[in-house]
């Protein structure tokens, strides 16, 4: 009885005053007045014309005998199936301007690829997409580099069926993973541009947690616009399986269709808490301080009540978590492997709450000794190493002064990114340090640590468990 379903329902629409019971027991009727002979979908089919309801072609062909993709061999001509489609690769100009696309279709029991040319190629491209179920009407099958192909001809036709239900064509979810095609739904929880790739974190039916990374050349506007929506995805690689998020890599072969429905659900990365194992994660905490390399930095943070140091390789972020020292922040694309946090290919930098120094500066200090001292600390040593770590490459210099402390007890590294602590223990005006070249302004540091090595200093700051002191004051 299922295969005359949408009989029924059609019956039931034109025919209000029908209950569904009396519907099926006028088709079990038909069907024993006819001994027996007839299926129930031809019964019901009698019983929508007795009742003068036009049946569209559409839904015969639904409900009454059709080819399956397993059935057809080369040769064959006048074809009509009923099937979903699975990719629609970019248009292939070939020459004389001649334009083919070949659209991977499937049903339950395969997949084949439907060849169109020309102007009916041009439009099928721009009209459909992945997961829209189709009827192919007087097709033909050829084969071709030994594999069977359908086509068409001028009598030939294509139309799409909405609202098929899973009983009979089965969804595009079932039908990829079956026949292991790259095309998944994604439900987009949040998107973010990096320096060369957009990232998709998101959720699809198939594969649960993904990550999609698409190279920026690939960009387009619409990708700003699919946040909470599903977006359906051909032709990519899945580069990592056994841990979540799933991450998928896109090319230029690649397709993108955004839709309209919203996405049902969504994947958020976990918090990284001391005891992450390898991962993506977000972190929440407060930049204290910033190390420039020549190419990247390291960045101190404090999150879960203790100080970890992240490796940025992107110049321009390393500027954003210096604009952004001594403020609460929520990091996305936090990548935890071998015990170093690392920032990945595509991450968001968030404020989420206002300037958080006072955090530091309000804790009471302490006038004390080095050695198994933490939280804020003033106290006395002599100075034993000074070193300036600077990039004068970007829009504005990063100047980042580390100094060794020993005061008998114990010895720290302060590291301090103010330009006054900077300036006064060097004697460098902060912006004449770039204007220097550098073989000069490493006589300069030489000098400046001739000067003070060995000499006993007051530091200020908040001292950490290894033995990491951010410098708030040196005198």
């Amino acid at each position: 009885m299922s295969g005359a379903r949408y009989i029924i329902d059609l019956i039931l629409k034109s025919r209000p005053e029908l209950s569904y019971e009396e519907v099926i027991n006028m088709i079990k009727k038909r069907v024993e007045e006819l001994g027996g002979l007839i299926e129930e979908d031809a019964a019901a089919m009698i019983v929508a014309k007795e009742l003068g309801i036009t049946i569209p072609r559409k839904n015969i062909v639904l409900t009454s005998g059709k080819f399956r993709i397993a059935d057809i061999v080369p040769g064959l001509r006048g074809i009509t199936i009923v099937a979903r489609i699975l990719k629609v690769p970019n248009l292939r100009y070939l020459s004389g301007e001649k334009v083919v696309l070949k659209v991977l279709v499937g049903d339950d029991s395969g997949v084949i690829n439907l060849v169109l040319w020309g102007r009916i190629a041009k439009e099928f491209f721009n009209q459909y997409k992945p997961g829209d179920a189709i009827l192919i009407e007087k097709g033909i099958a050829k084969k071709y580099r030994g594999k069977i192909e359908l086509s068409i001809n001028d009598i030939s036709q294509i139309s799409k069926l909405e609202n098929i239900e899973e009983e009979y064509l089965p969804s595009l979810e079932e039908l990829a993973k079956k026949f292991d095609v790259d095309v998944v739904n994604i439900h987009v929880s949040r998107v973010f541009k990096g320096e060369e790739n957009i990232c998709i974190y998101g959720w699809s039916p198939n594969l649960g947690n993904v990550k999609v990374v698409i190279p920026i050349e690939h960009w387009r506007d619409y990708f700003l616009q699919i946040e909470d929506k599903q977006i359906i995805v051909q032709g990519f690689k899945v580069v990592q399986r056994d841990k979540a998020p799933h991450l998928i890599f896109c090319g230029s072969s690649s397709r993108f269709f955004p839709l309209e429905f919203k996405a049902e659900r969504k994947y958020v990365p976990p918090r990284y808490r001391d005891d992450s194992d390898s991962g993506e994660y977000i972190v929440e905490g407060i930049p204290l301080a910033i190390i420039p390399f020549k190419r990247g930095g390291r960045v101190f943070i404090f999150t879960n009540n203790k100080l970890v140091r992240m490796i940025v390789f992107d110049e321009r972020s390393l500027v954003t978590f210096y604009d952004k020292l001594f403020k609460q922040i929520v990091i996305w694309g936090v990548i935890l492997r071998n015990n170093d946090l690392r920032l990945d290919r595509c991450f968001s930098i968030e404020n989420v709450a206002s300037p958080s120094k006072d955090r530091f500066l309000k804790e009471k200090r302490v006038k004390t000794k080095l050695k198994g001292t933490v939280g804020h600390v003033l106290a006395k040593g002599a100075l034993i190493s000074l070193d300036l770590k600077f990039n004068c490459r970007l829009s504005k210099p990063l100047l980042s002064l580390l100094l060794r402390v020993d005061d008998g007890t114990d010895q720290i590294l302060g590291i301090s990114n103010n330009p006054e602590i900077i300036e006064r223990l060097l004697g460098i005006d902060r912006h004449d340090i770039c204007e220097y070249p550098e073989s000069i302004l490493a006589e300069i540091i030489d000098y400046s640590k001739h000067q003070l090595l060995g000499r006993e200093i007051t530091i200020d700051g908040y001292l950490f468990r290894d033995r990491t002191m951010i410098l708030l004051k040196v005198d």
